[in-house]
């Protein structure tokens, strides 16, 4: 069996109507059907999304501190102890 192409999928899943083709086969390929509901569900959750659902970039502190500990080799934040 041939499935809807992806971009046919994200098409109906952003609210474009379906070709009859491509209606008639949803209604009986539950793969395709399957992936189209998931589209739909990552599409409703961005449209519903708020800019303070959006991640914030973590404190400058906090890229010094793993630079530090990858130029260093630890996670102390600072050169290591010679003796």
């Amino acid at each position: 069996m041939t499935h809807i192409q992806a971009d046919a999928l994200i098409a109906v899943a952003l609210g474009e109507p379906p070709r009859a083709s491509d209606h008639r086969h949803l209604s009986h390929c539950a793969t395709c059907s399957k992936h189209l509901a998931a589209l739909v569900r990552i599409v409703e959750a961005a449209r519903s999304s708020t800019p303070a659902d959006i991640p914030q970039p973590p404190p400058e502190r906090l890229w010094h501190a793993i630079e530090q500990a990858i130029r260093y080799g630890g996670a102390s934040g600072g050169p290591p102890d010679h003796e």
